[in-house]
């Protein structure tokens, strides 16, 4: 399906689709590149929730979308645990992936626990370095409640994450 983008420039397809609120827009690319791969299922691979951060620079993402249990965050930010938060330590200062219970070591509040109580018991965090000048890192935090990651899943993860962040995305409407 094809929308036309809200510019009038080009159209939208595959990944360019809203999803969620998430708002990603179409790569130009020359003739000689392959089309994006199709988007994974995240419903499936990540059946209690993620979160994915696109372009992150100096703090926030240009693009996001969140698709957490509502009660998880409004529990997250009133407990203030973004700072004591392995997965966002880990995000910000590493890249590749890691499951969740490689990092319960790291978490002194006991984030991890806490999230378990939601629904969100195995986790999967993938961080990468967008290419360009900009210094911008995207990074993706998925969950389920029944079994760790295999390393397939991760695998796709992180090639999905890839895609946005390696691609020449046009700029965000309200940025640069």
């Amino acid at each position: 399906m094809a929308v036309a983008h809200p510019r009038g420039e080009g159209l939208w397809s595959g990944i360019g689709v809203e999803t969620g609120r998430m708002y990603r827009y179409p790569a130009t690319r020359d003739k000689e590149s392959p089309p994006a791969a199709p988007a994974p299922d995240l419903g499936r691979l990540a059946v209690s929730g993620h979160y994915i951060a696109l372009r992150v620079g100096f703090a926030y993402p240009l693009e996001e979308d969140n698709a957490l249990p509502a009660s998880w965050v409004e529990h997250y930010t009133r407990a203030g645990l973004l700072m004591a938060d392995p997965v966002m330590h880990w995000v910000h200062g590493s890249t590749g992936s890691i499951r969740w219970s490689a990092l319960a070591d790291r978490d002194s509040r006991g984030v991890l626990a806490q999230a378990a109580e939601y629904g969100l018991r195995f986790g999967l965090a993938v961080s990468i370095l967008d290419p360009g000048p900009k210094g911008h890192r995207s990074w993706g935090s998925f969950a389920r409640p029944d079994r760790e990651f295999t390393d397939e899943e991760i695998a796709l993860l992180e090639a999905y994450l890839r895609q946005p962040a390696t691609q020449q995305l046009l700029p965000h409407p309200q940025c640069c």
